[in-house]
């Protein structure tokens, strides 16, 4: 089992009442897409939020495309638009999940992530109102407007989520092989 994937489950299961997530990356896999969507079925209110702008536009392109999914589950996706946003911070109710790793599928397989899981609720309350400030400067997506993406964005879309999800994996796990001889 990966160790950082599984502390975001367990979270994300344990979460009763609210999880925000600002991530900067965020293609994870299937199970953690799973995961959040089974709180929401729980009446957990779930929001996501990711940049705007950023340093690979690939990783935007694979995180739109999983817009659909959440949307329809009941997550609320929203996208930071002041800058590029690098945050990495789960948190699920009383509970926070800060470090290097990413809601995405290198930070789950490949990349050495460290996080820190903090249970103190004085803390969590400043990360929630902190959360709130950040959506204030970020808009929303609705579904109607994802679902009228043209054609050419939905194959970019796909295209990156699988480039990041499969090939790259593929061609990093080959990377390390290679240097480890």
């Amino acid at each position: 089992m990966r160790p950082v994937r599984k502390a975001y489950r367990q979270v994300i299961h344990n979460a009763k009442h609210s999880i925000d997530l600002a991530m900067g990356y965020f293609y994870p896999h299937g199970r953690m897409l799973r995961a959040l969507k089974r709180a929401v079925r729980r009446g957990v209110r779930v929001r996501l939020m990711i940049p705007l702008h950023t340093d690979l536009p690939i990783t935007r392109w694979a995180a739109h495309g999983l817009y659909g999914r959440l949307l329809r589950a009941g997550v609320e996706v929203w996208e930071y638009t002041p800058t590029m946003m690098h945050a990495k911070l789960a948190i699920a109710d009383d509970t926070l999940i800060a470090g290097s790793a990413n809601l995405d599928v290198r930070s789950g397989r490949i990349n050495y992530e460290l996080v820190a899981i903090i249970t103190d609720p004085a803390l969590a309350r400043k990360a929630h109102a902190d959360f709130d400030d950040d959506v204030k400067q970020s808009i929303p997506i609705r579904i109607e407007e994802w679902q009228a993406r043209s054609l050419f964005q939905k194959l970019k879309e796909r295209f990156s989520y699988c480039l990041l999800a499969r090939f790259d994996i593929f061609l990093a796990r080959r990377e390390m092989a290679r240097r480890m001889r």
